[in-house]
This record gives structure tokens, sequence and C-alpha cells, in this order.
């Protein structure tokens, strides 16, 4: 499932495979780069599934197992365009034959929701959260952020909602951005709908070949300003923004926000990231946590995050 993200980036000629279950604008069927990329094989690997494959296919990347089973799919067209897919049976009495769909681990992660605190701990306000906990459950530590209508306290959290909608929390998270309107042109109920007046321009626009190519050129520069405003929130005011931002800096600054206010007072890091997370908690916001030299001692000053 997906909205401008995909045909933005198949525009963009940055696709080399594409698992999905469907692309569209809503009120308008296709989304037009992608049905442009479909068109012209501009799309190396595309893979189509029906909608609960794609479901079962992110869940079993998320319990960390190679496959589920299921009957979504059978009797369908959608075996035969993916020829690669296997049926397993059942082992039990009733020996049903179901459809082996192939979990989906996926490098990054990308999800926006209506709320959040600085943590990751994050709400739905809408009448369905989507994919977007499969999404993060299906990816790698260390790449998962997520971006949100608004930042709140963590106790304001209930003010909207039920406890039923806090379905992220802070362990499925490693960045957090505030973009406020940040599905737009598409909607994020209850704080906007659709804008059918800006989706239609942008259909429009798609139609211009002429300008497809500076879709292309500013991504870099996007996805640049999109990390750098993510390390400033996690940041949350202290001085660590330097000029070179990297996935590195961003992913440490989430470990050290695990540690803030949390009551913890020991920390050992295992491995390069949690430890630089700890220590620079220590150096920063969290002068009281009791920090490792990350094998047998125990420190009383601050150490290096660099």
């Amino acid at each position: 499932m997906a909205d401008p993200d995909v045909g933005l980036l198949c525009a963009a000629g940055r696709v080399k495979k594409l698992i999905y279950g469907f692309v569209s604008l809503d009120s308008i069927a296709l989304e037009p780069h992608f049905r442009s990329a479909r068109q012209n094989a501009t799309v190396a690997e595309c893979v189509e599934y029906d909608e609960g494959m794609l479901q079962w296919a992110l869940y079993a990347g998320s319990l960390r197992l190679p496959f589920l089973p299921t009957r979504a799919g059978l009797g369908s067209g959608v075996v035969e365009v993916n020829p690669s897919l296997k049926t397993v049976v059942s082992p039990y009495a009733d020996a049903e034959e179901l459809l082996a769909v192939p979990a989906i681990r996926l490098d990054a992660a990308f999800v926006h929701l209506n709320r959040s605190d600085i943590r990751g701990n994050a709400q739905f306000l809408g009448p369905d959260l989507y994919f977007d906990d499969l999404f993060l459950g299906a990816c790698e530590p260390g790449r998962r952020f997520l971006s949100c209508e608004k930042i709140v306290t963590t106790e304001q959290m209930l003010q909207e909602a039920s406890f039923h909608t806090l379905r992220i929390n802070r362990s499925m998270v490693d960045g957090v951005i505030e973009s406020p309107n940040g599905a737009h042109f598409t909607l994020c109920t209850p704080d906007y709908e659709r804008d059918e007046k800006f989706q239609a321009a942008y259909v429009k626009a798609a139609g211009d070949t002429s300008r497809v190519g500076s879709i292309s050129k500013s991504i870099p520069e996007w996805n640049r300003s999109r990390l750098s405003k993510c390390s400033s929130t996690m940041a949350q005011g202290d001085r660590f923004m330097s000029t070179d931002i990297t996935l590195a800096d961003i992913v440490v600054i989430a470990a050290a926000e695990s540690f803030r206010g949390n009551g913890e007072i020991f920390a050992s890091g295992m491995g390069t990231i949690p430890m630089l997370g700890a220590r620079l908690a220590r150096a920063t916001f969290e002068p009281d946590l009791l920090v490792s030299d990350g094998e047998a001692f125990f420190v009383s000053n601050d150490l290096p995050t660099r």
C-alpha cells in the first residue's frame, strides 16, 4: 500500500524492486508516476501481492519468521504473476493447503502518526493504523523513523484518545521528527483530510515530463534536511548539532534519549552505538548516570563520544 511516496521515487528512478498491494491515491485509482513506471517497465522487479499477503509478509518479518501461511491470494491470479510463491500443507488433521508468504525485512522504515512523545511512543487518532506498526517491526533496529503531526509529553497522550491508540512504543523507533502536515496532500485523520484540489494539481503536474528530472535532483537534499531535523528534535536543544549529520549520529542521539529521566542508574553499552549513547546521555542531560568502560570497570568521569 502506498501513496505519492512510491510514485515520486519511481519518477526519480530510485526504485529497483517494489513489493506492493496497491499504489493508489484513493479518489484517483493509480498514482500517476507509478502508473507511468509500470507502463514503461522502468522498475526492474515488481512484486504484486494481495493486501492481506503484504500484511502477513510484514508480520512474518516482524516475528523474524521465514514465512507465514495464509489463505489470502489462493484462487487468484497473484500466484500466476508470482511463480516463486510456494504452498504448504497443514501438518494437522485438516491437511489444508495454504499459501506460504515469505517474510519482508526492511533496511529502513518511515511512518507518520498523529502524536508522539520525544522517545517514540506514538499514537494514531484516526480510524486506521494502516501497517505502521508492521513496517517498524519488520525493520532492523537503527533505521526506524517516525514523523508526527505534533510532539507531546507522554502524559498528554491519553488526553485525546484511549490507551488502545498507543500501538507504537519507543522500542520500535530510533528517531522522531515533528512534521506538521507531514502526510499532506493525503489524509491524517482527524488532523486533516485529503486535499483533493492539491492532489488534482499533483496528478496534472505528473504529466509534465520536463519536471521529472528535478525530482531526482531534489531527493538527496530532502533526505539531508529531514535527517538534520530529526537530529535536532532528538537532541532537544542540547548542543550536539554539527554541520555534517550522519545516520550514526541520529541513532546515537536516539540511544541517549532512552536514558532521559527514566531513572536508570547504570548503563553498560554492549556495542558501539549503545556505548556512545550512554556516554552522550551522561555528558549532557543525565550527569548522575553511572557508566562502565564497556568491559569490567565503573567510571566516574565523562568518556569520549567522538
